[in-house]
């Protein structure tokens, strides 16, 4: 739809209501009514009609009943901590064991052929573990 030129005009020409007006405005009339202990999203139109609620097929993450019974929920907090507990272990003894190993190889490279080759060797295995 189009709006003819003069109408352009009278719409250009109105005085438009500041948001604080218009939020008043719309809380006393929803306070007539009757509406206002609903709270601030069940305001209605000043026709007095109420809009309709958004549809959408998206359900949300609501929290879901497991059933499951408490002894095995604790059973499974415990079971997931102390793996977790050892494959922290077993990773920090890894990485202890190849960073020993890497500077006795660099330290075996500096003593039989130098420091070039030592730092050369300790390169190379950086570059290898990276």
């Amino acid at each position: 739809q189009s709006l003819s030129a003069p109408r352009v005009r009278a719409v250009m020409d109105v005085e438009t209501p500041r948001s604080s007006e218009v939020v008043e405005a719309l809380l006393e009339h929803s306070q007539r009514q009757g509406l206002a202990a609903l709270g601030p999203r069940a305001v209605t139109a000043f026709d007095g009609t109420t809009p309709e609620k958004a549809r959408t097929s998206w359900r949300g993450a609501a929290p879901q009943q497991h059933r499951l019974p408490q002894h095995v929920m604790w059973g499974i907090v415990l079971v997931t901590a102390s793996s977790m507990a050892l494959i922290n272990f077993c990773t920090i003894f890894i990485i202890s064991f190849v960073v020993q190993r890497k500077f006795s190889t660099m330290q075996a490279a500096v003593d039989n052929h130098g420091v070039f080759w030592g730092a050369l060797t300790f390169i190379g295995i950086c570059m290898t573990l990276a």
